[in-house]
């Protein structure tokens, strides 16, 4: 098998982490198991791409439906400055126009651009700005038309794709693609002289529940993103950013000089790996020891990490915890979503997010009725 990332080939041995239940990135529990490997040359940590690892996106991606506890709004995530919640495309719209960077008129391709909400935010910030956006269907076209000054959507392959754009963007995009090298090339050819690349992706080293995420092919760190992006001819314009937490986000310019190097292998990538798989483990554990402890437990989050929880733990859950008054009142996999003051008393609730997230939720809550209880630390962090 190879690396998609610098197709060195990896002997099979190297493919044993597995995790024995995942979730999707459209936050649905994930029954089958969850491979991963680090390939020894470039050091990007990765899905196996195979026949059964395609299978497996296919049947996610039949019914995939972003947002759908919160009614299709997009997810609320605190700045950089954790002050407050916002839409987390409007987050990365304000950090760039923040940049004085973006000029006052251009084209925007939005690559996987869902219902349109980095677009909306982009067309408010920057209303001058003609829209565009690609999808692998058409599902959503109507909502994208209704968009100020709406130009172009496709559904085309990558290297079909038509136009030249002056902004080209992929939010939670470039982890779900198999070559993403490829990927970024193609959209290189799309790019104007000076053109920027906004990439966002999650961060595993933060939080460790991206790991547990069956559809993508890609755990990105750092240093692997900026090394993707220079083998394709952008150039990182700063190193990649937690400007959402949680979150890489990594802005580049279209290069001159075609594909830059590769880059330095991160050789501890297998053993924080290992370390976080380990820790995964651990979050499982604990929420199984609270459960049994408990008359009433709820899980703070419908995100990815509270979806896994629910479906790898094999616990009831009776209740979910969130601050987004958009999931507030409604259901998530057939369960409640209730508001942390909502939260019965002496109910154990289970803060299974990112340690730093966990820790502050869970120190937020701790005068409330209920018991809300953060995930362990990992040392490294």
């Amino acid at each position: 098998m190879k690396c998609h990332h610098c197709h060195a080939e990896t002997q099979e041995s190297a493919h044993g982490n597995v995790l024995e239940a995942g979730v999707t990135s459209d936050c649905r529990p994930w029954k089958d198991e969850v491979r991963i490997f680090v390939c020894p040359t470039c050091g990007a940590v990765q899905a196996p791409i195979d026949e059964r690892w395609r299978r497996s996106v296919q049947s996610i991606y039949r019914d995939y439906d972003t947002y759908a506890a919160a009614g299709g709004e997009e997810q609320k995530v605190a700045g950089a400055d954790a002050a407050g919640m916002s839409a987390r495309s409007r987050v990365i719209v304000e950090w760039l126009a923040s940049l004085g960077s973006v000029p006052a008129r251009g084209e925007v391709l939005d690559v996987g651009c869902g219902r349109g909400a980095f677009l909306k935010e982009f067309a408010r910030q920057f209303p001058d700005w003609a829209l565009s956006g690609t999808e692998f269907d058409d599902r959503n076209l109507g909502v994208l038309q209704s968009l100020p000054k709406w130009k172009n959507f496709q559904t085309a392959g990558f290297e079909d794709l038509v136009g030249q754009y002056d902004v080209i963007s992929m939010i939670h995009v470039l982890e779900h693609i198999e070559n993403p090298v490829a990927c970024l090339a193609a959209l290189r050819k799309r790019a104007r002289n000076g053109a920027l690349l906004v990439v966002q992706v999650p961060d595993w080293m933060e939080n460790p529940f991206a790991l547990a995420i069956a559809d993508h092919a890609t755990h990105f760190t750092s240093s692997v993103l900026q090394q993707v992006a220079r083998k394709a001819g952008w150039e990182p314009l700063t190193p990649p950013s937690h400007i959402v937490p949680k979150e890489l986000t990594l802005l580049a310019k279209a290069s001159e000089n075609g594909g830059g190097s590769a880059g330095e292998l991160d050789e501890q990538s297998e053993l924080r790996l290992n370390e976080r798989l380990a820790w995964l483990r651990g979050v499982q554990h604990q929420a199984q020891q609270i459960r049994a402890e408990s008359d009433a437990f709820g899980i703070f989050g419908t995100a990815v990490a509270g979806s896994w929880l629910a479906g790898a733990c094999n616990i009831k859950v009776d209740f979910f915890v969130d601050e987004d008054p958009n999931r507030i009142g409604g259901e998530h996999l057939g369960i409640p979503i209730i508001a942390p003051g909502d939260a019965p008393p002496g109910a154990n609730v289970f803060v299974g997010m990112a340690p730093a997230v966990s820790r502050r939720l869970a120190e937020k809550y701790s005068g409330s009725p209920a018991r809300f209880h953060a995930v362990d630390s990992i040392s490294a962090l």
